[in-house]
């Protein structure tokens, strides 16, 4: 019969304290058709916020390998500091043709 694969699709959801949209894919690999004496049932979900347009939360279980998740937390909403995007003091901005371009300015010694 050969190995089968479905997908299910869930909106929305609340991963990771967010709404977000989740696909779960299946697939079944039958046995004996890779040398297994059992059936191998792989699932994958993946949570895909629209807001934030990042994966949430994701997990992978094969019986092969185990399972693996990974999940987005401390999400903050908030504004980031604005002394984050200052040009460091030892850098300066330069205008040059097509764009902008921050250099390190050269240490006298």
């Amino acid at each position: 019969m050969g190995t089968v694969t479905n997908a299910e699709h869930f909106w929305p959801g609340g991963a990771a304290a967010v709404v977000a949209e989740g696909t779960r894919t299946t697939t079944a690999i039958p046995a004996g058709e890779m040398g297994n004496d059992r059936p191998i049932e792989i699932v994958s979900e993946r949570w895909l916020s629209p807001e934030l347009q990042t994966v949430v939360m994701t997990r992978h279980n094969d019986p092969r390998f185990g399972e693996t998740t990974y999940r987005l937390t401390n999400i903050v909403r908030a504004e980031p500091p604005r002394p984050l995007f200052d040009v460091p003091p030892d850098y300066q901005v330069k205008e040059i043709k097509g764009g902008v371009r921050i250099i390190r300015e050269e240490r006298k010694r």
